[in-house]
């Protein structure tokens, strides 16, 4: 854990005190068992979080945050970076180990000590290399790969880094479980875009369904339909036969209608004192077993009217004082306008209108049947060759009384079932299953692991590397300060004692893969701004590449998102190479340049290096994106610092040059730049017409939608660059276009972004002031002009 150190923010336990209080809310309102007992684990690892903070054993904003804890474990990481002082290798011993304490006759399992210690016993290493072998195991998180890699270190003749790993990991033998899960045997890792990833488990897609409760309108429509109507109907049918006379039915004007035709409760039908107390004791039960719906109990309904008829007549005689009493003038006003609108219970036209008013199967009830189905269909972990086939109708041994059998599977739970089929990275956004670069980054780590593991050889060490590079690649970051980095997969002991072990240059591969997932990226999501997981990705195959920001050769500095509420006001020297490789890119008369009013010059001579908590700045950098912000006094501090933030994603185009440059993207990409700034300009028009310019959107989403439209206009701007003066001049023209077929309202407000283009293509660019072509930015102390005057 880190000393106290210079300019440190104040991060108290605001935050976590307002989740803590959030939880609890949770707990108290959600109606199943197993989403209380969620949101009370949630309330008691934030209130561990806020304990650990007043104590003063946990830091927030370190990579150590926890005291005595080495960064390689593997932490419990809350919303907004937070840690809750369990380690997601630790807590209660999982089934799997039960069945494995019971297996090896450990009866001592009040912690894993044992069951770590089993493994290094002569048996225990045989059953690893067994495991090894065949491939038959699950690396959940990290630490579930440590022993296997002790034994195939043991197997390589590396002793001595194997003996270095295991004192490293003794202290922690009876908190952390080091042995992997069970599972079905694995295939060897191949690598490229040609390795199947998983979007999502077939487990996973089965508990959201499991949870997915049924709608409580939709419900208590149901209930309506199926139990209150027919209780209804019976009702009417019952009282009809008591008329003394033609059928009541409404007739005449629609605002003022006549009753014609008999009284009610004039007669006493045949049968009618049985039928009278069945009718009585159903309606009895039902309100007993059914609390859904309530308008039909309400005074004045037809129910509840035609009930008090029905309880009023004597079931043996007819009472004459009754017939005329304001009670059957109600009754008989009521049975008019339900025949007048259902018809005469038992008619045709009465049971199409019924029959018109079903209401199809709960959805949630089918997910459930699916959930089971997924169930037992794979295995933990694992998707399926066809999850389509969970989606069949309602089968006769599955049938209930709300889900007939035939019933069919709705669309929108089959579509679901997609994310479980494992297809190629192409393959899944060809399918639409991929709906942005975030989600693309979270499937990353599925091929940059294969990618990293060709350093070996022995197909054991490639699976072994690539299971745990995947467990790795769902480490939640941690919240960070004085420019810090999250941990890197080489921090961990037993990875890289791996490395250390390899016997062969991963390089070539690796940089195939990199140049190929970047220009994936970039098609598939030509508007979104690399977010951080993707740039972790490809910098770890940089890496490996030896295309590292720190490189002697051909470096590749990217650079990941900043958060503006903890920014330490000052940027890592790789912001500055970024930023330097985007100047000699571009050029000082590029449009993006001259738009953005950029010193293209000035950038590349700057070269004063500081060091600030132990990492290489350049104060010339962080002055000149202060200049331009231009910021007014005063403002919210978080919009000060989105601001500056935002101006060093101009100066680095947030990664789009050093990719475009140092891999040489250009002919990888399926779409030419044209074609890319097209689509960053029609996601921003989108984004734009939908979230920004709709008051009815909370102010704060409209403002991270501004964010959004801001960030695409500058992919476009970088695309539309990268070609001739003449292609932006055709950008440019193509963007009067396209802004011509939105509505009036997006023209308008949208006119003096492209104004600014034309300006820069045919000057210096937008004036500072902006009165009539003001830059789009996403970040600003004061009201985005997008959003008008109001």
């Amino acid at each position: 854990m880190a000393e106290h150190r210079e300019d440190d923010p104040a991060i108290g336990t605001g935050y976590a005190t307002a989740q803590l209080l959030a939880s609890l809310r949770a707990a108290s309102t959600q109606a199943r068992d197993e989403d209380r007992a969620h949101a009370l684990s949630r309330a008691r690892k934030w209130l561990a979080t806020i304990l650990g903070i007043t104590r003063g054993t946990v830091v927030v904003g370190d990579r150590a945050p926890e005291e005595g804890t080495p960064v390689w474990v593997t932490p419990d990481v809350l919303r907004g970076g937070f840690t809750s002082g369990s380690h997601a290798a630790g807590g209660p011993l999982l089934p799997h180990e039960r069945a494995l304490a019971d297996a090896w006759g450990i009866t001592a399992t009040t912690n894993r000590f044992a069951l770590n210690n089993a493994h290094l016993t002569n048996a225990g290493l045989a059953a690893l290399e067994r495991t090894l072998e065949q491939g038959d195991y699950r690396v959940r998180v990290p630490e579930e790969g440590a022993l296997l890699a002790i034994r195939w270190l043991i197997d390589s003749g590396e002793n001595e880094r194997a003996a270095a790993v295991l004192e490293t990991l003794a202290p922690w033998f009876d908190r952390l479980r080091f042995y992997p899960q069970p599972g079905t045997p694995q295939p060897e890792p191949g690598s490229g875009l040609s390795v199947p990833v998983l979007l999502a488990p077939a487990e996973r897609i089965a508990a959201a369904l499991e949870r997915k409760a049924p709608s409580a309108d939709v419900e208590a429509m149901r209930e309506a339909v199926e139990v209150w109507a027919p209780i209804v109907d019976a009702l009417a049918a019952v009282l009809l036969e008591t008329v003394d006379g033609a059928t009541p039915r409404l007739e005449g004007a629609p605002r003022a209608p006549q009753i014609t035709g008999g009284a009610p409760l004039s007669r006493v039908p045949p049968d009618f004192a049985r039928r009278r107390a069945e009718l009585l004791a159903r309606i009895e039960r039902a309100r007993a077993e059914n609390h859904r719906c309530r308008r039909p109990h309400r005074r004045g309904e037809v129910l509840q009217t035609l009930h008090e008829g029905l309880v009023a007549m004597d079931p043996l005689r007819a009472d004459d004082s009754l017939a005329a009493s304001p009670l059957a003038r109600r009754v008989r006003t009521r049975l008019a306008g339900f025949v007048t609108a259902y018809g005469v219970p038992g008619s045709p036209e009465h049971a199409r209108l019924r029959a018109s008013q079903r209401v199809g199967p709960s959805h949630a009830l089918l997910g459930h049947v699916v959930a089971r189905r997924l169930g037992r269909a794979a295995a933990p972990g694992e998707g399926l060759e066809a999850p389509r086939l969970a989606a069949v109708p309602i089968a006769a041994d599955e049938a209930t009384r709300a889900l007939p059998a035939g019933t069919e599977i709705p669309a929108s739970i089959a579509r679901r079932l997609d994310a479980a089929r494992e297809a190629t990275l192409p393959g899944l956004l060809a399918a639409g299953l991929v709906p942005s670069g975030e989600v693309l980054a979270t499937l990353l780590p599925q091929v940059t692991g294969p990618a990293l593991a060709t350093r070996f050889d022995d197909p054991r060490a490639r699976r072994l590397y690539a299971a745990s590079y995947r467990a790795f690649g769902k480490r939640r970051s941690l919240l960070l300060l004085w420019l810090q980095h999250q941990v890197r997969f080489a921090e961990l002991p037993w990875i890289a004692a791996l490395e250390a072990a390899s016997g062969r240059d991963p390089a070539p591969g690796v940089a195939t893969t990199l140049r190929e997932l970047a220009a994936l990226a970039i098609d598939a999501f030509p508007g979104t701004p690399t977010p951080s997981k993707l740039v972790s990705e490809l910098a770890a195959l940089a890496a490996q590449a030896g295309l590292a920001a720190d490189a002697s050769h051909n470096p590749l500095p990217l650079v990941e998102e900043l958060a503006a509420d903890i920014f330490m006001g000052t940027f890592s020297i790789k912001f500055l190479r970024a930023a330097q490789l985007a100047a000699r890119r571009l050029g000082p008369r590029s449009a993006y340049a001259r738009y953005y009013g950029l010193d293209t010059d000035r950038v590349l001579a700057m070269e004063g290096v500081e060091q600030r908590w132990g990492v290489a700045t350049c104060p010339e950098f962080d002055t000149y994106c202060v200049e331009l912000a231009a910021l007014p006094t005063g403002g919210n501090p978080q919009a000060r610092n989105g601001t500056v933030i935002e101006r060093a994603s101009i100066l680095t185009t947030h990664n789009l040059a050093a990719l475009f440059t140092v891999l040489e993207l250009e002919p990888l990409l399926r779409r030419p730049t044209m074609e890319l700034a097209r689509s960053a300009l029609t996601i921003a028009l989108d984004a734009l017409e939908r979230r920004v310019l709709t008051e009815r959107v909370p102010f704060q989403a409209r403002l991270q939608a501004n964010r959004a439209v801001a960030g695409a206009w500058r992919q476009a701007l970088f695309f539309a660059s990268c070609g001739t003066q003449r292609d932006g001049e055709l950008f440019a023209s193509e963007a009067q276009r396209m802004l011509g077929e939105r509505s009036p309202l997006a023209r308008e407000r949208f006119t003096p972004v492209l104004r600014g283009l034309e300006e820069a293509l045919s000057g210096d660019g937008p004036s500072r002031d902006g009165k009539t072509a003001p830059r789009l930015y996403g970040w600003s102390v004061e009201r985005p002009f997008l959003f008008g005057s109001g």
